[in-house]
């Protein structure tokens, strides 16, 4: 079931904004309410104008999409609702772009202008795209539909032509950036108001302080040289999977990077030996058993992805960090899947159960006794909201195990979704603004700041929230990572 809310124009593609202002303002639509009904307006323009179109409009119903279009032509340009908590953008047969934090059942503003060559798109006043400049039809035709199942209010679509201001004959800009301090960015320059060190006002900054834990001044805790002897006694597993084969997982954008981010924060930040790092990309559910399941195979073979049970049996690793990204699934009885590549859309327990994952390293961490820290950064696999299993059979929560030393992690609920934008999930981008800012070191310190700071990045129904879930003999939260 969809509804659509149609702009009819090769136009709507290219729209870059400078300085300038609008005139000549043109209501096509005002307090339009469609149900199964359709209407439409045509616009003509010249292809030297520039101007802006906006609309301002919400959609109620179950289901289904509501989107503005372009031209039904080969020039055409979708950008709308793509969802309850979508925006959608789509040029040409280009495939569509998503993303998220929005509400269609809200009244939201979607901006189009063109000017100079360019193309800008806007949501709510926030700049979201930009495009190449194109020939547009000299008639423009603006169409809104809907289906029966849903509601489409248009308070109002406009038109206006835009005048611009002249750009700077020095700097070929608008606003001119002449002036524009290439230290700071700014214009007039500000570097003379914040410390050099700290990065602080300068009536702020505590740098003339010493610190407690480096007994420095200025502190040099955040800095790489603390990793001038790197840590030997810690091995770390990512595993990261993006490029999914079944279409009941689509594929992801920010594994890849993510897991490479959280590598470098590793070698970096937490001052690990980077030979003791080491990354599997997009592994498929017999690979990943190798690496995960060592007592799936026979203890006599020696297998080159047996990774996490070599350093379970390594005496000079007394830590061992796990972190994986891709997709996470639950199934109806409450029992939390990784994801691997190969998964089948046909039984979600074709992916690597953690309760069974966690039973390994429970049973394998008896006799070594290391630390184990688990960063799981999927949809469902938090340990909150777990549902209820029959009695004698254990549901998968650390917290009713006394011993196993394992501390996990997790992004996100049970119930909820681990989200990324601009090439990075939202929960390393996170971690690594606390880890290389003002942190004391500890796991906990760590994790107080995921749990406040993840839901503010992940706003509406798309919020996810942090959880942790650890064995009962291991004080996590002073757990030193540097």
């Amino acid at each position: 079931m969809k509804t659509y809310f149609c702009f009819s124009l090769a136009l709507i593609i290219c729209l870059f904004s400078i300085n300038s202002s609008a005139q000549n303002v043109d209501y096509i639509f005002r307090e339009l309410s469609l149900n199964g009904t359709s209407q439409s307006a045509t616009k003509n323009i010249s292809q030297e104008e520039n101007f802006k179109v906006e609309a301002k409009m919400m959609c109620n119903g179950e289901g289904g999409l509501t989107l503005i279009w372009g031209a039904y032509s080969e020039k055409s340009l979708t950008f709308g609702f793509g969802g309850s908590t979508n925006y959608l953008i789509k040029l040409h047969d280009n495939s569509p772009e998503v993303g998220n934090g929005i509400l269609a059942n809200q009244y939201n503003i979607f901006t189009l202008k063109r000017q100079n060559g360019y193309s800008e798109l806007f949501l709510n006043g926030v700049l979201i795209k930009k495009l190449g400049m194109i020939d547009f039809p000299t008639s423009i035709k603006f169409e809104c539909w809907t289906t029966t199942s849903l509601t489409l209010n248009v308070e109002y679509l406009k038109y206006s032509q835009m005048i611009q201001t002249p750009l700077c004959p020095k700097c070929k800009q608008n606003p001119c950036v002449c002036q524009i301090c290439s230290e700071c960015g700014k214009k007039p320059c500000i570097c003379d108001l914040f410390c050099k060190n700290c990065g602080r006002l300068k009536e702020k900054c505590d740098c003339n302080t010493i610190c407690q834990r480096c007994k420095q001044n200025p502190c040099i805790c955040n800095k790489p040289t603390l990793c001038s002897t790197p840590r030997t006694d810690t091995y770390v597993l990512i595993i990261a999977n993006w490029s999914y084969e079944e279409s009941l997982y689509s594929s992801l954008e920010y594994p890849e990077n993510s897991a490479n981010d959280f590598a470098r924060l590793c070698k970096d930040n937490f001052c690990i030996d980077s030979k003791n790092i080491d990354l599997k990309f997009n592994m498929s559910r017999e690979k990943m058993r190798l690496c995960l399941l060592e007592n799936d195979f026979s203890k006599n073979t020696e297998h080159a992805l047996q990774l996490l049970h070599k350093a379970l049996q390594d005496n000079s690793i007394k830590r061992i960090i796990i972190f994986y990204i891709g997709h996470g699934a639950v199934d109806a009885k409450g029992c939390n899947y990784l994801v691997p590549k190969d998964a089948s859309s046909e039984s979600k327990s074709s992916g690597i159960e953690l309760r069974n994952f966690y039973s390994y390293l429970i049973n394998e961490n008896k006799k070594q006794n290391k630390e184990i820290i688990i960063f799981l950064d999927a949809c469902h696999l938090g340990s909150k909201n777990a549902a209820k299993r029959p009695e004698r059979e254990w549901d998968g929560d650390l917290e009713n195990i006394d011993k196993g030393k394992i501390v996990v992690i997790s992004s996100a609920h049970k119930n909820q979704q681990a989200k990324g934008s601009g090439g990075m999930s939202i929960f390393v981008r996170i971690l690594r603004e606390k880890v290389t800012g003002k942190w004391d070191g500890t796991l906990g310190d760590l994790y107080d700041y995921l749990v406040t700071e993840v839901p503010k990045k992940s706003t509406g129904a798309n919020v996810q929230n942090p959880d942790v879930s650890k064995t009962n003999d291991l004080d996590w939260r002073n757990i030193r990572l540097r």
